[in-house]
């Protein structure tokens, strides 16, 4: 299983979408909050996250992404994709931060209910999170790397961040 978390309003073909939301804009396989995710999903060989955790609190993400884990194969490949504040912020300071309002990268743009931000989501932050859910090998890459060909990102915009992972498990044979 391909898992695609908060898939908002960006359907993919080929992965399982699950979203808190259901609505007009918002249709996902299934509804359901990371924090409270059905037995069903299982098995699961890939995840990615566009945009979440920076929608839940910083000190609850861990705990959350440590449950998902148990539901992944060993060493799952592991994509999350979040606004870098901090970039953001730079961007703006050189007026160069286009099509985007920078309280929107920073809060969130309202777009639902949810769509609020409850932590400045930067690269350290994201890692930190995710090597305190126990996965491996947890390193940054851009935004626009080939690396990220073929998973669901909408965007490549320069005020985004990527980290890489692998879920926790036993070492492969090779």
């Amino acid at each position: 299983m391909r898992l695609n978390v908060g898939c908002g309003n960006h359907y993919a073909e080929g992965w399982t979408n699950v979203d808190i939301e259901s609505n007009d804009q918002v249709k996902p396989d299934i509804q359901a909050s990371l924090g409270n995710l059905p037995a069903e999903i299982q098995g699961v060989t890939h995840v990615y996250m566009g945009h979440v955790l920076e929608h839940i609190d910083y000190a609850e993400v861990p705990g959350m992404l440590r449950d998902l884990w148990t539901r992944c194969v060993p060493r799952a490949k592991v994509t999350i994709v979040g606004p870098d504040c901090t970039r953001a912020r730079e961007l703006h300071e050189r007026s160069q931060l286009f099509g985007v309002d920078l309280s929107a990268v920073l809060y969130g743009a309202g777009r639902w209910q949810n769509d609020v931000h409850l932590w400045e989501c930067t690269p350290e932050l994201l890692t930190d999170a995710l090597i305190a859910s126990g996965v491996q090998h947890v390193r940054e890459i851009s935004i626009t790397d080939e690396k990220l060909s073929g998973w669901p990102v909408t965007s490549q915009v320069p005020w985004q961040c990527a980290v890489l992972a692998l879920a926790p498990g036993e070492e492969t044979p090779s």
